[in-house]
């Protein structure tokens, strides 16, 4: 998806559908979760709708907020509204009874069908909307026209990790949880044998210190990425020092980007794009992750990705916080060092970022050196 075409959706989301929110809170309903402060009746509450349409990363890091309702709420039916490019994520769950496409004529079947929705989108109005319209009890973040329609709100904390911002809107209706890790995406026995295959092709075994390198991001931000070259320079001293196996992983899209870093090093490394590329590998990539035994990323997707799977994460940062967005659990690390203009990311405007960048912002990621990355490798190696 292009930059443009993002961009797009994100003005449509920003004006037509803010003037929605305040439209439609003119008809908001008297609602059961908002009459009282106590918890909602697990026997009465029969099918719950958490709505999640963006983001990879975005999504596998909510996967503890529904375990929670599902446990909180054994008997109910948890379904989940997600977008196709995200919905993997909660394939195969346990607790996860049902994955909706997100489209206008599954939107329209939602009407009412709901005990209680979660909107876990902390920018977008739409989603809002959609809540609105599936249920008379709706739960979302505090900020933004948007709030008008929830039932009830929680505070949206930029100091705090994604994780409990999520927990924080299932504790609005009595959820008592909490966690310091991250769930592992399911991944089939299929899936599993794919991987070990190809560690047996590549000559891969346990031991032997693999490091798995997934340097591109997404089209729309590209300023979250860490120089071509430094990671060529990182590669390279991992494999010089540490006698290290390299692989880079990325989308067919970003696959350019792996060559430019295989034409840069000096050492031998392992481009994973052709096996494990395409969008429906995501899986696989994640038992690719698993069995790496450090990941280096920037702040994307597939940092948080390798952090469900549990294996060492070192995440990149420049534009965006760690505060919010660290790879989630004990033995992970985020690499950031501030510098005027970073970050900059508004994680609760639909927009994200200011449509024209300064010099300072658009060269964030150039404040991490390759030494501070091999630092933080051996820190957690």
């Amino acid at each position: 998806m292009s930059y443009l075409t993002i961009l797009l959706q994100r003005k449509i989301d920003r004006y037509l559908f803010s003037s929605l929110c305040s439209f439609f809170s003119i008809f908001k309903r008297e609602s059961v979760i908002n009459k009282s402060s106590k918890v909602p009746d697990k026997n009465k509450i029969k099918k719950i709708l958490v709505i999640k349409l963006w983001a990879l990363g975005d999504s596998v890091v909510l996967l503890p907020t529904l375990a929670a309702l599902k446990k909180q709420f054994p008997n109910a039916e948890l379904h989940v509204l997600a977008h196709r490019r995200n919905k993997v994520v909660f394939e195969g769950q346990p607790f996860v009874d049902k994955i909706i496409d997100f489209g206008v004529l599954n939107v329209l079947k939602l009407f009412r069908k709901y005990d209680i929705c979660i909107d876990s989108e902390p920018a977008l109005n739409v989603s809002a909307v959609i809540s609105f319209l599936a249920s008379k009890n709706t739960v979302g973040f505090s900020h933004g026209t948007r709030a008008k329609l929830y039932s009830k709100t929680s505070l949206f904390n930029k100091t705090r990790h994604m994780v409990q911002n999520y927990l924080d809107l299932a504790r609005k209706i009595g959820v008592k949880y909490n966690t310091d890790r991250l769930i592992p995406i399911a991944v089939s026995e299929k899936e599993k044998y794919f991987v070990n295959e190809y560690f047996k092709k590549n000559k891969l075994s346990k031991n032997n210190f693999v490091v798995c390198i997934a340097p591109g991001v997404a089209e729309s931000v590209k300023f979250r990425m860490w120089p071509i070259e430094n990671f060529a320079k990182l590669a390279d001293e991992l494999v010089k020092k540490y006698n290290a196996k390299i692989i880079l992983v990325d989308t067919k899209m970003n696959e350019n980007i792996i060559n430019k870093i295989q034409s840069l090093m000096l050492e031998k490394s392992i481009n994973a794009v052709p096996e494990f590329g395409s969008f429906n590998k995501i899986k696989m990539t994640a038992e690719l992750m698993k069995r790496c035994n450090v990941v280096i990323s920037n702040d994307s997707g597939p940092m948080h990705i390798s952090a469900a799977m549990g294996t060492k994460t070192l995440g990149l940062f420049g534009p965006n916080t760690p505060k919010l967005w660290a790879p989630y659990g004990k033995h992970n690390i985020s690499i950031f060092k501030p510098k005027k203009g970073c970050p900059f990311m508004n994680n609760k405007n639909p927009e994200l970022m200011p449509r024209k960048l300064t010099h300072e912002q658009e060269t964030c990621m150039d404040a991490i050196t390759v030494e501070d990355v091999i630092k933080a490798v051996v820190r957690i190696k």
